[in-house]
């Protein structure tokens, strides 16, 4: 993997991790928005061999919360329970 490009995925990481982090209540969940960003997160930790982390219980969590997500509609909005 290339400087230039190892160097541009932890930018992408660190950016799709503070979107998620900063996502509010009434945020859509499809398109760019939640979902696309946990895709993001999930395969950057993969392809940047972030071991631990892929052994972790957080990116097993990280990955129901996909799921769960995905299974309902990607035209709601989240909402905090």
């Amino acid at each position: 993997m290339s400087e230039t490009f190892e160097t541009n995925n932890y930018i992408k990481l660190g950016t799709a991790l503070c979107y998620l982090i900063g996502a509010k209540e009434g945020e859509l969940l499809g398109g760019k928005h939640i979902l696309d960003n946990i895709d993001t997160v999930l395969e950057l930790i993969r392809n940047l061999d972030f071991i631990l982390t892929v052994n972790s219980s957080g990116f097993q969590e990280l990955k129901d919360i996909k799921t769960g997500v995905s299974q309902s509609c990607k035209n709601n909005f989240l909402t905090v329970n």
